[in-house]
C-alpha cells in the first residue's frame, strides 16, 4: 500500500496561482480514476496494484479563474504524485510503452531526418513517432533563433535527454546542461546519451549552484509543478540577464479542452495541476519581470518565449505591486470612467501580456472614450490579430476608423459587424 493519508487533503490553492484573482469558479469535479483511464488502465485490479487501499470516492476539484482563465486543482494529497510516479508500476506500465513509440534513440541520421521534415498537419501525423518528430523539428527551429556560439542552454525535464542530443547534434558549441529529477529518467539518459554529462539530478532551486543560462527550454514541467513561485524564482535565479525562456505546455484554449472539458487528455489530475493557456502563463510569467516575446501552437499544445527582465516582485515593492494589483487598478478606472487612468494601467498590462485580448480592448475603449482614435484603431487591430472578431469590436472599429478618416476601411468593417449580427 502506497504512504499517502487519504483522509483528508493536506495541499490546498484558493486563489487563482497564475494572477492571484479571488474571482473564480468551480470548473470540473475529476476522479482520480478517471486520469489512469487515460493511461489506458482500464482494469479495477491495474488501478488498486498502483494506491493499494484507495478510497473509491477519490476525486479532484478543477477551479476556473474568470480573470485569466487558468483551470488548476485547488486541493491535493502530499506525496499522490511523487509516490506513484516514483513507483516501478508506472514506469513498466505507462512510461515504458509511451517511450518505446515517441523517443526513438536520436543519433545524427535520425538528426539529419528531423531537419528535413516539414511541418505536418494532424491528419498528416497517423502516428505517435511522427508527430513527435514534427514535434521536434518545429521547436528546434524556434530556438536556433536564440543560440549563439557558446550560448549555455539547460534543458529543465529533460526526460532521457532525446531533445538535448537533438540540440547538441546540431549547435555542437552550445554548452548544455540536463535538468532530470526522475532516476528512472536520468539512467536512461545516461544509457543512451554519454555526450550530455552535465546532468542535475535534483529540483532546480535557487540556492543549487551558481550557474546562468542563456536560454532555458522547460516541456511539459510547468503543468505539473504545485509551488509555482518557487519554481519560477528559481528559473530566475539561473538565467543569465537578458536571457530567454521557452515553456511549452498543453493549451487550454485548443479545440480538444474546448470539446471534451474534463475528458480532455491533459486532464490527468492532480499530475497535471493546471493548465493553461497563452494569456494566464503570460499574466504568471510577468508577476515575476519576464516580458512575453512570442507564442504559438503546436497541435493540442502552445509554446511560449519569455526574456527575463529587471523588473521582480521584489524590486516591484512585493507581490500587491505585480500584474495582478494593474489588473485590479486598471478595472477599477474603468469601471469608474477614469478611462486616463485605465488606459495607462491596461497600456502597461499589454507591455508584459502582448496577448491579452481583454486587456487590449479595454485599452482601446480607454483611448475611444478619450477621443485618441488612432490609438484606439491600433488596439483594437492587435484585438483581431489575437484570433478574436466580435460585432462590438467592429463597430468600434469601424467608428475609430472613421473619426481618423479612413472611411473606406470603416465600411468594411460596418459590413463586417452586420454579417456578425
Amino acid at each position: 500500500m502506497m504512504p499517502v493519508k487519504f483522509s483528508e487533503k493536506n495541499l490546498f490553492r484558493k486563489d487563482c496561482p497564475a494572477c492571484l484573482s479571488k474571482n473564480v469558479s468551480h470548473y470540473a469535479t475529476i476522479p482520480y480514476r478517471e486520469t489512469f483511464r487515460k493511461w489506458d488502465i482500464y482494469n479495477d485490479q491495474d488501478y488498486l496494484n498502483f494506491l493499494g487501499e484507495v478510497p473509491s470516492d477519490l476525486h479532484f476539484e478543477v477551479s476556473t479563474c474568470n480573470v485569466c482563465r487558468l483551470n488548476f486543482v485547488n486541493a491535493s494529497y502530499e506525496g499522490l504524485v511523487e509516490t506513484v510516479e516514483g513507483s516501478s508500476v508506472y514506469h513498466q506500465t505507462i512510461i515504458a510503452p509511451w517511450l518505446d513509440v515517441t523517443q526513438k534513440e536520436m543519433d545524427i541520421s535520425y538528426a539529419r531526418e528531423i531537419q528535413k521534415s516539414r511541418p505536418q498537419s494532424p491528419g498528416e501525423m497517423r502516428v505517435v513517432g511522427q508527430e513527435w518528430t514534427n514535434r521536434l523539428s518545429q521547436v528546434y527551429t524556434i530556438i536556433a533563433k536564440y543560440l549563439e556560439e557558446g550560448s549555455k542552454y539547460l534543458d529543465l525535464g529533460s526526460n532521457i535527454g532525446g531533445f538535448a542530443e537533438f540540440i547538441r547534434l546540431n549547435s555542437p558549441d552550445t554548452d548544455i546542461t540536463c535538468c532530470e529529477i526522475n532516476p528512472f529518467y536520468v539512467k536512461k539518459m545516461k544509457e543512451r546519451y554519454p555526450h550530455l554529462n552535465k546532468i542535475i539530478d535534483q529540483p532546480l532551486t535557487r540556492e543549487n549552484g551558481e550557474q546562468e543560462f542563456d536560454f532555458i527550454y522547460c516541456s511539459h514541467v510547468i503543468e505539473h509543478i504545485w509551488n509555482i513561485e518557487e519554481f519560477i524564482l528559481a528559473i530566475r535565479e539561473h538565467m543569465a540577464e537578458g536571457g530567454n525562456l521557452m515553456l511549452l505546455t498543453p493549451d487550454g484554449d485548443c479545440q480538444g479542452s474546448r470539446m471534451l472539458r474534463e475528458n480532455w487528455w491533459a486532464y490527468i489530475v492532480p499530475h497535471h495541476c493546471q493548465i493553461f493557456n497563452v494569456d494566464s502563463l503570460a499574466n504568471l510569467m510577468g508577476r515575476y519581470g519576464f516580458k512575453h516575446i512570442s507564442s504559438g501552437r503546436i497541435n493540442e499544445e502552445f509554446w511560449s518565449i519569455f526574456r527575463k527582465t529587471s523588473l521582480t516582485p521584489e524590486t516591484s515593492g512585493g507581490l500587491e505591486h505585480t500584474l495582478a494589483s494593474l489588473h485590479q487598478e486598471a478595472e477599477q478606472s474603468f469601471e469608474s470612467g477614469d478611462y486616463a487612468g485605465a488606459e495607462a494601467a491596461f497600456a502597461n498590462i499589454c507591455s508584459y501580456e502582448d496577448v491579452n485580448y481583454n486587456a487590449f480592448y479595454k485599452l482601446g475603449i480607454s483611448q475611444f472614450k478619450q477621443e485618441k482614435y488612432e490609438e484606439a484603431v491600433d488596439s483594437f487591430s492587435t484585438c483581431l490579430e489575437l484570433g478574436t472578431c466580435t460585432v462590438e469590436l467592429c463597430r468600434l472599429l469601424a467608428q475609430s476608423l472613421e473619426k481618423t478618416g479612413d472611411d473606406e476601411t470603416a465600411e468594411m468593417f460596418y459590413e463586417k459587424a452586420k454579417e456578425l449580427g
